[in-house]
């Protein structure tokens, strides 16, 4: 075998120097190569957004100076709740998101090699089924905020607006409720959801009776005539879920932990689950709110931690108030603090007047994350980039810190 190889004469065949004749190959192959890698680049490039704004010395070391934020994304109606996957199944990482108006679950895929996968859809009637009654006609009938059952499961937690519900989709296509009512009374439309290190799901219900939520466009054959009159945030016990999840049937054992906030949206813990911070999406009262995590699993101790009354006038362009019990009313929507993720330092992102904002763990305005739309949801990313959703966009940027740790 050697000698048939040798009697190739390979080497003089493939040298440059002694065949003439394959010289170009050599200057063409590195021309080719440069040519794949700059097209790759080309198409995988992502147009550029907003900016970043440094408001402290401590927000320095979160972030890129050289990075900017990117849109991946801008062909949705109204995204929301973020989600990032790591399908270890199928060895895939990906962005899961809601769409309230399209009433879809999508996924964002970066995929490997030279093109993007993108967006498709993972599924439909994500939060109101599309044979309910009432379900076309309402404003904003999807899901938003999303949860793994588990880590290696792809069983999904979603809060419902159309089916004003708590639920579990599962991966074979299959639903139940989860939770629906609070002392008889119908849930309005919840809206984030997040479990703690010893299984207690808590999630909020904004009121949620105006033209940009789903109660405005008529009722679904689940709506009660009773309905939750207040704004809450709201626990079930490990042990009540676990039989919800058993038994495939809504559990009557919602416990409201607070009714201070007419609008609470996003939830975040602390990095030691001590606290759990909850964003009030009001404009009357744009504040982020944090509680004390007792041991039952109880929230005691609410206070606010971050006002954004005055981010929000700036941003309106105001500079007093005109009404004492009405922030003001905005030109054009800027953004009210909304969904949130904490990192493991223990700084807040946190959506809020013009992009996303990032709080310190003592609750001081360090950094801001500029965009010219209200941002819905954030989420951080096993790629070491934040991700955002903000109407029909969806963006993200490369940050230097990582998520605080996830209980599942």
């Amino acid at each position: 075998m050697q000698d048939f190889i040798q009697s190739l004469n390979l080497a003089d065949k493939l040298s440059p120097l002694r065949n003439k004749e394959i010289v170009w190959f050599y200057v063409f192959l590195p021309s080719l190569v440069t040519y794949f890698v700059i097209l790759t680049s080309y198409i995988n490039s992502k147009p550029s957004t907003g900016s970043i704004e440094t408001l402290h010395p401590s927000f320095t070391p979160l972030v890129y100076a050289s990075k900017y934020i990117e849109i991946i994304s801008t062909d949705s109606v109204n995204a929301d709740g973020l989600l990032w996957i790591n399908d270890e199944a199928a060895s895939l990482d990906y962005l899961m998101f809601s769409d309230t108006v399209e009433n879809r679950i999508y996924k964002w895929e970066e995929g490997k090699g030279m093109f993007t996968v993108g967006k498709t859809i993972y599924i439909e009637g994500s939060g109101c089924r599309v044979n309910a009654t009432g379900c076309q006609s309402k404003v904003d009938p999807g899901s938003n905020g999303l949860l793994r059952k588990a880590a290696k499961s792809m069983d999904l937690l979603v809060c419902q607006h159309g089916e004003r519900a708590i639920s579990l989709l599962r991966d074979n296509g299959t639903r139940s409720y989860v939770a629906t009512h609070f002392n008889h009374s119908r849930l309005n439309a919840p809206n984030d959801l997040i479990v703690s290190p010893d299984g207690h799901l808590y999630f909020t219900d904004p009121l949620s009776m105006d033209a940009s939520h789903s109660l405005s466009g008529g009722d679904s054959d689940v709506t009660d005539p009773a309905s939750v009159t207040s704004g809450g945030i709201y626990m079930v016990r490990s042990e009540h879920l676990q039989v919800a999840f058993e038994h495939g049937a809504p559990t009557e054992e919602v416990w409201l932990m607070d009714s201070s906030l007419m609008h609470p949206e996003g939830l975040a813990f602390s990095p030691d689950f001590s606290k759990l911070y909850v964003s009030n999406s009001d404009r009357n009262s744009p504040i982020v709110k944090v509680f004390d995590v007792a041991d039952n699993g109880i929230l005691k101790n609410g206070r606010v931690f971050f006002n954004a009354s005055q981010l929000y006038l700036e941003e309106c362009g105001r500079s007093t108030i005109a009404d004492s019990n009405v922030v003001g009313e905005c030109r054009q929507e800027v953004g009210l603090p909304n969904g949130m993720k904490v990192d493991i330092r223990g700084n807040l992102f946190v959506a809020g007047p013009g992009g996303v904002l990032v709080l310190s763990p003592e609750g001081s305005l360090i950094g801001r994350f500029r965009l010219d739309r209200p941002v819905s949801s954030v989420a951080f990313g096993d790629d070491g980039r934040l991700y955002f959703s903000a109407r029909e966009m969806i963006a993200r940027i490369a940050v230097r810190t990582k998520p605080n740790r996830v209980v599942q």
